[in-house]
């Protein structure tokens, strides 16, 4: 009868730990969708075309997503990122017209996640405008509030643009910001007031993306850009103690999903020695018997 609970036991215990590790699987491996749209169905010269979509179901704050632009050519002529909210959604931006490539007819905007990918399609015509002399587009700025910022320190970058004059009611710049090493970690579409002023205002901390290091803002509107950089340093974590108790601040998600595992395996292995020792046990009771 004891045997048999402890074999119980053990069975219990590997069905647990094999319940652990399927939800650490599941978590690893979600399926996602994409769901993108544009604001208009037909643009006609230089225009800014704002885009909107979601992830389902929701990620990690700050996840990237990719967008191509395909002409009526099959060709590639802009490639883009945006990244998501903590609601999964997410904005981009760009312009038509800014560039010999863009040819009249059917464009074809993909936006991918992962490997999961979705699209929109949207028409282009320049004849209107083939003509026309566009005004020339500038940006003063971005800057920032100081050269240097440590943690969870709010960065605001500000800045403005020109002519303002005949500014589109939905005329955006998008900010994006680059870590050290070059790789995007933050992209934001700021819409532009009718006095032609951008701003934007974030806390580097809040992206576990963010390195110790030389960060490089870039501002684009229509078809130009500008830069600026700043440096941003890591405050490293404390550990706090709370009547005796030491708390450590909580970990990411992928070391959450590794605790799951270390977990299951460490439930398994246990159970698997339950089953041998009490095997052992059974058969000697029973020699001697």
């Amino acid at each position: 009868m004891i045997f048999r609970q402890h074999r119980l036991l053990a069975l219990f215990c590997m069905i647990a730990a094999a319940q652990l590790f399927a939800c650490g699987y599941a978590a690893n491996n979600t399926q996602y969708s994409v769901a993108v749209a544009t604001n208009a169905s037909q643009y006609s010269g230089i225009k800014q075309v704002l885009v909107t979509g979601t992830i389902s179901p929701t990620p990690a704050p700050y996840s990237l997503v990719n967008f191509s632009l395909i002409s009526p050519q099959e060709a590639i002529i802009y490639t883009f990122q945006a990244q998501t909210l903590v609601n999964g959604s997410f904005r981009a931006a760009f312009s038509t017209g800014t560039s010999p490539k863009w040819m009249n007819g059917t464009y074809v905007l993909t936006a991918t996640y992962i490997d999961v990918s979705s699209n929109t399609t949207f028409g282009w015509d320049g004849t209107a405008t083939a003509n026309t002399t566009f005004p020339k587009y500038a940006i003063t700025g971005p800057t920032t509030a100081k050269g240097a910022y440590n943690g969870t320190e709010t960065i605001a970058i500000r800045g403005s643009v020109t002519p303002v004059s005949g500014i589109e009611a939905s005329s955006t710049v998008v900010v994006s910001v680059a870590a050290p090493g070059g790789s995007p970690t933050d992209v934001y579409t700021v819409p532009v007031t009718s006095a032609g002023l951008f701003n934007i205002s974030f806390a580097g901390d809040n992206n576990p993306k963010w390195v110790n290091g030389t960060y490089t803002v870039t501002a684009r509107y229509y078809n130009v850009t500008s830069n600026t950089t700043f440096e941003w340093k890591q405050v490293p974590q404390q550990t706090n103690i709370i009547n005796n108790t030491i708390v450590v601040p909580s970990s990411t998600a992928q070391s959450s999903s590794l605790l799951k595992y270390v977990g299951a395996v460490a439930i398994i292995v246990v159970g698997i020695a339950i089953v041998v020792f009490l095997r052992r046990r059974f058969s000697r009771t029973t020699s001697y018997a």
